[in-house]
């Protein structure tokens, strides 16, 4: 946990899992399960956020990789990450 750059606080714990990628001749989609925790300052409680990503990528004039789609799918009852920056959004 670090709190000494941003005064925010960071943790590098891993949050993805059973991530997989399928290669196409220059096209890229990779999935995992995410879950992770965001602390409730104002309220002493945590948020825990999970469900799974699809990120489809292809290949810029750059030869760089660019998320072309993103989509987050909820998968239990818990919050996902698009609910989470909703929240965020004003």
């Amino acid at each position: 946990r670090d709190w000494s750059v941003t005064g925010v606080q960071t943790c590098a714990l891993p949050i993805l899992s059973e991530s997989q990628s399928i290669f196409q001749a220059d096209t890229v989609i990779y999935s995992a399960k995410y879950n992770f925790i965001v602390p409730n300052f104002s309220s002493n409680e945590t948020n825990n956020f999970q469900g799974e990503l699809k990120f489809k990528m292809i290949r810029d004039s750059r030869f760089g990789w660019t998320i072309f789609n993103w989509q987050d799918i909820k998968n239990s009852d818990s919050p996902t990450w698009s609910e989470l920056k909703g929240q965020l959004t004003y």
